[in-house]
């Protein structure tokens, strides 16, 4: 829990290259990062319209066997609307 909140903090006051670092952190830790934190990380890729790290995201957390939910996939559609991708954003619907 004190992960995520860090996590929280750190993606709220735009701190966010150190939110993915806190991220690598808690897993050489032995921490697994669980959807939660998933979907913050993937809402924290909007403002720099981050793509493909959101989407390499998507395809951890499936690899890591986590369901995506309403939350994870709002956070994709914002962060390749935020690019302009309509398209590909109106697919992920």
């Amino acid at each position: 829990m004190a992960y995520s909140t860090m996590l929280h903090v750190l993606i709220r006051a735009q701190r966010v290259d150190e939110a993915f670092e806190l991220k690598y952190l808690m897993e050489q830790r032995g921490v697994k990062s669980d959807l939660y934190i998933y979907n913050q990380l993937i809402d924290a890729c909007a403002p720099s319209q981050d793509v493909e790290f959101a989407l390499s995201l998507m395809d951890e957390l499936q690899q890591r066997q986590l369901a995506p939910d309403v939350f994870t996939f709002n956070a994709l559609i914002k962060v390749v609307s935020s690019s302009g991708d309509f398209e590909t954003a109106g697919r992920l619907l």
